[in-house]
């Protein structure tokens, strides 16, 4: 990134908070970078940028304040920042503890509407005490920022009595779906999993009121990739969805490099809505299913500078048909890295949707709650959401 003196000169950076930066009046409401490489700063390095609400903090501080549009943005703040000191250039420095004064002297003006999130794919956390695992299922947002429900997927059969005895959390809506992850065909054989399915079916029948679809199931034609492997996971699918028709459930899948072959076994019968989770497939074929009343899912891998195909697909898929899931304790957003994922990342994911659609943070978490409501079957009026007992 080039920095010529005039801006350095009286660029203000805000240390010690990563959620913001001010830098000179002669920005324009924006950084501009180009680097090559979009990693390697730890987050208590980094001075995100984010707006001011009612431009008091910047006021104070004789800057302009420049939003946040992704993870790039973010190496840039802290590429500027490093090239002002290389020059020698005059920076002032403020403090977290002077932000915080600042930030509390504009609480009044700041808007009290809080923004609600649905985390339509989380799991929870192997090899970790049923408290230990819901501590890191309960987000931790701002005042201003709610998650207010979240599903959790099964990861395999052996999470199923967890999810079945999630018990109630204050102001959190958590509802769950059971199925056999490709990947836990690893772990069991033939035999266990056709008795797990007749379990599934049995569970069906009279499914507690949180139990809202089937799944986490799928293909995985990368991981899972021998024709053995191929034949065993088409097999799984097709009970799972046998079963979610029969039911008239909606399910949750998992689908890498396998587009081609779910596609065959969706098209054996009508089936109920999917919630494609992760989307990874092509923007054209992200149109065609959601055009068919199935769902798109998008994940932190949103916010990857590589991330061409889902952004491409971000921008296509129909608005009423349109997820975002933390996916955690997996697929952190950029800026979370290495950290595991936890739901409350899914406002980076929202961001990134919001900016792939060219319309507002409020408008996506708006869209994809009622979206996530409506494919769950969920009422979002109610508190905390609910739905009819099956």
């Amino acid at each position: 990134m080039t920095l010529d003196e005039h801006h350095a000169h009286n660029m203000f950076v805000v240390a010690g908070n990563k959620h913001r930066v001010v830098t000179d009046k002669y920005s324009y409401g924006g950084l501009v970078g180009d680097l090559a490489k979009l990693d390697g700063f730890e987050d208590d390095r980094i001075p995100a940028i984010v707006a001011d609400p009612v431009g008091l903090l910047c006021a104070a501080l004789g800057g302009v304040g420049v939003p946040i549009e992704d993870g790039h943005d973010t190496i840039v703040a802290q590429d500027a920042f490093n090239s002002a000191i290389c020059h020698g250039c005059h920076v002032k420095r403020v403090d977290a503890d002077v932000l915080s004064e600042v930030d509390a002297s504009v609480k009044g003006a700041r808007s009290t509407v809080k923004v609600h999130f649905f985390d339509s794919h989380a799991h929870l956390s192997e090899g970790l005490s049923q408290n230990d695992r819901l501590r890191l299922i309960r987000p931790n947002t701002g005042s201003d920022i709610v998650i207010r429900a979240i599903h959790i997927s099964s990861a395999g059969p052996s999470d199923w009595g967890a999810l079945r005895s999630l018990p109630l959390i204050s102001g959190l809506s958590l509802s769950f779906s059971l199925g056999i992850h490709p990947f836990a065909l690893e772990e069991i054989s033939p035999e266990q999993s056709d008795r797990h399915l007749a379990e599934l079916s049995q569970i069906c029948r009279d499914p507690p009121e949180t139990f809202r679809a089937i799944g986490e199931f799928g293909l995985d034609f990368v991981r899972l990739s021998t024709r053995a492997n191929r034949s065993r996971q088409c097999h799984i699918v097709r009970a799972h969805l046998q079963l979610a028709r029969k039911r008239g459930l909606p399910s949750v899948v998992h689908c890498v490099r396998a587009h081609g072959a779910l596609l065959e076994l969706l098209g054996e019968a009508p089936t109920p809505p999917i919630l494609f989770h992760s989307w990874s497939g092509s923007a054209e074929l992200a149109r065609q299913l959601s055009a068919k009343g199935h769902f798109i899912s998008f994940s932190g891998a949103l916010t990857l500078p590589n991330a061409r195909r889902a952004m491409e697909s971000a921008r296509i898929v129909c608005a009423r048909h349109m997820l975002i899931e933390s996916d955690s304790p997996n697929q952190s957003p950029l800026r979370h890295r290495p950290a595991a994922c936890r739901p409350e990342f899914i406002v980076d994911t929202a961001r990134a949707l919001a900016t792939a659609r060219g319309t507002t943070l409020d408008e996506v978490a708006h869209a994809t709650f009622r979206n996530a409501c409506r494919f769950f079957q969920l009422d979002a009026s109610a508190s905390p959401i609910q739905g009819p007992h099956r």
